[in-house]
């Protein structure tokens, strides 16, 4: 192997890395870690990619990641995080924390932006100029493409924490530590299981009936913001919180009545499930690791 590009998500619960060599496309190392302390869990991760690549060169790096944070890379702080709601991470810089990248060509973008990438590669949004992905679960994101490009922006897109109407009989006050009922703060899987005492998982029927009607409502007023501020052709929704029956459908018929005629197509092929599951963010971090390496 002549050269590797590394592919990394991180996330709310967990980190995926995968390495590919880049000459011939083929993956030699994929693993995972639980998202906890950032030093530890850094440490772990560039001790995996050390050990994987077994001295050859990163030709390429792309890390989708959770923020928000700091994504000029013309700062001090590039790859740095700011204020994340998991407050440990406050402050971690992805850059430092990763000295295994240090000399590489780096892409960096939200971790929704790398699984819109992906699934425009290989999914749900292929052929499709104009397209979002979104995240319900242990937060709430957003990622865009627009005329074929990524959005990104110094510190942006940041949509989970868009204010939201709050739908009728709604009275939980919100998680966010920072806004407390934006949309994260109302409908992310944290803030579920605030309201009810448990994980989603372990929802009775009538909880679950009432959390597709709370979390289906938001997601909708997010979908037709994408809709109206971007243009998007197609919007992907994943994430554990979509899992909970009644959720998509909900999604579905609110968008209708929010948007009317608006949409470029049938609401049940303008909001779909993501095609390439789990694996959509760390197949867009290996496409922005070609991408800054000049093979793409």
């Amino acid at each position: 192997m002549t050269g590797a590009l590394v592919g990394i998500e991180t996330g709310g619960t967990k980190i995926l890395a995968s390495i590919v060599d880049a000459d011939s496309g083929e993956e030699i190392g994929r693993d995972r870690w639980a998202t906890e302390e950032p030093g530890p869990t850094l440490g772990a991760l560039n001790a995996w990619i050390e050990e994987t690549l077994e001295g050859a060169p990163v030709v390429g790096a792309g890390i989708g990641a959770f923020g928000p944070l700091d994504l000029d890379p013309l700062s001090p702080d590039f790859g740095r995080l700011t204020q994340t709601p998991k407050l440990a991470w406050v402050g971690a810089s992805l850059v430092e924390g990763l000295p295994a990248l240090r000399d590489a060509p780096l892409r960096l973008v939200t971790d929704v932006t790398s699984a819109a990438i992906g699934e425009r590669e290989a999914g749900a949004g292929q052929g499709l100029d104009n397209l979002a992905y979104v995240t319900i679960g242990t937060g709430v994101g957003a990622g865009a493409i627009i005329d074929g490009t990524p959005l990104v922006g110094t510190g942006y897109p940041e949509l989970g924490h868009i204010l939201v109407r709050r739908h009728v009989g709604d009275v939980y006050p919100g998680h966010c530590p920072y806004h407390g009922d934006c949309l994260e703060g109302l409908a992310c899987g944290p803030a579920l299981r605030a309201r009810y005492g448990l994980p989603a998982e372990e929802f009775a029927p009538e909880q679950q009936a009432e959390a597709a009607v709370f979390v289906g409502d938001y997601a909708a007023q997010l979908a037709w913001t994408l809709r109206i501020a971007y243009g998007a052709q197609r919007i992907i929704f994943g994430g554990g919180v979509m899992e909970i029956p009644g959720v998509l459908e909900t999604l579905r018929s609110r968008l209708v009545e929010f948007a009317g005629d608006a949409l470029p197509t049938s609401v049940d092929e303008y909001i779909v499930p993501p095609a390439l599951g789990g694996d959509a963010g760390i197949r867009g971090a290996i496409a922005l690791a070609a991408q800054a390496s000049g093979r793409r």
